[in-house]
């Protein structure tokens, strides 16, 4: 997925699935919305401190198998 030139502001990314996104030239992205339960694992060509950005604000980074099994336990993270 590429989201070239997308201009991010206002948006509503709660839950999304960015997993290896390339985020080269996304516009305006510290004016996303909501970005919590957001999957950012293995996003590429990220702007500079957006990982960061997005994590402090409820994203999370996890495999295919763990985000199925975290949002099946209610958005928590399974006991181990």
């Amino acid at each position: 997925m590429t989201l070239d030139l997308v201009d991010l502001s206002g948006a509503m990314l709660w839950d999304a699935d960015l997993s290896g996104a390339d985020l080269e030239d996304i516009r305006n992205w510290r004016e996303i919305e909501s970005i919590k339960y957001a999957n950012i694992f293995g996003i590429r060509n990220a702007p500079k401190g957006f990982r960061v950005w997005a994590l402090e604000r409820g994203a999370v980074e996890m495999t295919p198998e763990g985000r199925q099994a975290f949002r099946e336990n209610d958005y928590e993270e399974p006991e181990k």
